[in-house]
């Protein structure tokens, strides 16, 4: 597949507005969660995906970042390649805050 992560550019001329999704741990759902997966960006300053959510349930909207790591852009060796993977898709993801920052511990498409 394809990368299909955008960058700030093309996001602004879509007219994404990613000041809607929250990223501060007390404003992210923890746990368990279903969330579609409305776009991805590159980060700014290292290498990494971040990931804009909105969660089912509550409508809550988020920003979860996926780091390149030993496996690209993936949450393990055998997780869900954030480059590629597509969007407009609910996934069940988890979310754990340590320290007051979340960490995006797992995730997969919702059957």
């Amino acid at each position: 597949m394809k990368c299909n992560v955008l960058s700030f550019h093309a996001a602004k001329h879509k007219d994404l507005d990613t000041g809607l999704y929250a990223f501060k741990a007390m404003d992210v759902p923890i746990g368990t969660v279903s969330a579609v997966l409305d776009f991805k960006l590159w980060a700014k300053k290292i290498m990494a995906v971040n990931c804009y959510f909105t969660e089912l349930v509550t409508g809550r909207k988020f920003t979860l970042t996926v780091y390149y790591e030993t496996y690209g852009y993936r949450l393990g060796a055998a997780g869900i390649d954030f480059s590629t993977c597509p969007t407009g898709v609910v996934y069940v993801i988890a979310i754990q805050c340590r320290e007051g920052k979340t960490k995006f511990i797992r995730a997969e498409v919702q059957e």
